[in-house]
């Protein structure tokens, strides 16, 4: 489900034993890609968060409250991000959605979800902060080349590495680099690459708390870019709840302004 990361991932654990005994053979990326489109599959959820985004100087602009809201199925996974606060973010409304050939379309509605929608770039940095559409739908993982980069560690967690590389269909992100701690079932580090393989952005779990049963689920994330980084806090994010018939609505109700090639 996309409330416990932005690039949710699933691996074997790999479990040293007492006299050095060798970790178990990881399953291949063909199994890892399927584990992780099976694992973002949900009837809805709903995750809150406070971002706050910092300039090279170090100025840190002022808190902006977003909730996200999703409903991801086997052939078609949609988004809605809608701000709550300040007052300029709170009629600011986002929706993607991701269809059964992996095309991502994406639209800003006006201040009322039944009218003024118009298409937006899916690559567009929300509430002028690094969060990206794009790679809230972790479209990667649809990608058929996928494979193993070896070991690494980010966030104080040991992990392996898995490279996700673009199709032969035109997109934005060639390459993606994705440092997992199998335990924890997450993705700490995931580098995304453009065209010309330059990076594009890095995204950072800082901090992810686990139940005693189930798998972890984020709780601060940051993101860098070329020009600012960005840093999310995740509240209440744990909830699993069926979303109501009627939040995606307007998007049903309009017909696509245009689909998007990028996947």
């Amino acid at each position: 489900m996309m409330k416990r990361a932005w690039a949710l991932m699933l691996l074997l654990a790999a479990a040293w034993g007492a006299c050095g005994a060798e970790p178990p053979a990881m399953p291949s990326p063909a199994v890892l890609a399927a584990s992780m489109r099976q694992a973002r599959l949900s009837d809805g959820f709903e995750v809150r968060m406070r971002l706050s985004t910092i300039d090279p100087e170090g100025h840190r602009s002022a808190p902006i409250k977003l909730a996200l809201i999703g409903r991801f199925g086997a052939d078609t996974a949609r988004l809605l991000v809608r701000g709550i606060s300040p007052e300029s973010a709170r009629d600011q409304l986002f929706a993607a959605e991701r269809d059964a050939n992996g095309r991502i379309r994406s639209v800003r509605y006006g201040s009322n979800l039944a009218d003024g929608i118009v298409a937006v770039d899916p690559f567009t940095q929300l509430f002028g902060s690094d969060l990206v559409l794009w790679d809230l739908l972790s479209p990667w993982w649809d990608w058929s080349q996928q494979s193993p980069a070896g070991t690494g560690k980010a966030a104080g967690h040991d992990c392996a590495i898995v490279r996700s590389q673009a199709n032969a269909t035109p997109s934005r992100i060639r390459e993606v680099m994705s440092c997992v701690d199998a335990e924890a079932g997450l993705a700490f580090r995931t580098e995304l690459f453009d065209g010309h393989r330059a990076p594009a952005r890095t995204i950072v779990v800082e901090q992810s708390l686990r139940k005693a049963s189930g798998p972890a689920f984020v709780k601060r994330i940051t993101i860098v870019s070329a020009d600012k980084s960005t840093e999310i806090d995740v509240y209440a994010g744990d909830e699993n709840y069926v979303v109501a018939a009627d939040t995606f609505a307007a998007l049903d109700a309009r017909p696509a302004p245009g689909k998007q090639a990028d996947r």
